[in-house]
């Protein structure tokens, strides 16, 4: 049986490094075209930043996610007048939070990269 925070981990290191992907094709093409992508500094940026994107993203979105989690379950333990529903719905509320702030940092760093290596 796999561990399910191993498989979380391993999913938001996927979800990094397609929006580095997506986000990194977006600033090659908008503002070198093609001839910019296909060039060998745009081979490496993908390379070197595919890697660096799933470590540098992954890892503290990882570690402040199951700090948070640690924290709400201690709380919510003590509370015996919480209803089922709450939990459930803040949670879902928190994973939806946390995706969109992970791809927003996932695209800032990839634009302040492009900018300091590439432009």
């Amino acid at each position: 049986m796999t561990d399910p925070y191993q498989e979380y981990k391993l999913i938001r290191g996927w979800m990094a490094t397609w929006v580095f992907i997506f986000s990194a094709l977006y600033f090659f093409l908008s503002n070198g075209g093609v001839d910019a992508l296909i060039s060998p500094r745009a081979l490496v940026f993908f390379v070197v930043g595919i890697f660096i994107t799933a470590i540098m993203i992954k890892i503290p979105i990882y570690l402040f996610d199951r700090g948070v989690v640690k924290v709400l379950m201690k709380l919510m333990s003590g509370a015996s007048d919480v209803s089922s529903t709450k939990p459930v719905s803040s949670g879902k509320t928190y994973g939806v939070f946390l995706m969109i702030l992970q791809v927003a940092i996932a695209v800032f760093a990839t634009k302040i990269a492009y900018e300091w290596l590439i432009a």
